[in-house]
């Protein structure tokens, strides 16, 4: 505790309710729509083994380091899991019907988020 001489103005604390968690405010707010998939900086660095334009140093090298964990094959992106499978890289639209799909009960039971996402990652999805 502090004292607080009787003088002195104390602003109240404004506290604002949200009603959505704060990390999908944050998740709206900064993901970019310039039609391209997620994966595409990836992509385009591991086929022709350039950068993006507008890639910094830093940016550069946490790409460097993010793609050792992708493959191309063929013309398609997959990125090794920890047991050593193969998970196919999905754009946007093909992500929600899947998740659409896993969610409605085509894969068992209605779930929640987490089991959800660790229901698609078995089935070869990332």
């Amino acid at each position: 505790m502090i004292d607080i001489p009787t003088d002195a103005t104390v602003r109240p604390l404004l506290i604002e309710l949200r009603s959505a968690p704060a990390y999908c405010c944050l998740i709206d707010d900064t993901e970019l729509d310039d039609g391209l998939p997620w994966y595409h900086g990836i992509y385009h660095f591991l086929r022709l083994d350039v950068y993006l334009e507008a890639a910094t140093t830093k940016d550069k090298r946490a790409l460097r380091q993010l793609a050792t964990r992708f493959m191309i094959c063929g013309e398609t992106l997959y990125r090794r899991s920890a047991d050593g499978i193969l998970l196919l890289c999905l754009d946007h639209a093909s992500a929600d019907r899947v998740m659409r799909e896993v969610h409605e009960g085509v894969c068992e039971p209605h779930m929640g988020g987490h089991m959800l996402t660790r229901k698609i990652m078995r089935t070869d999805y990332f």
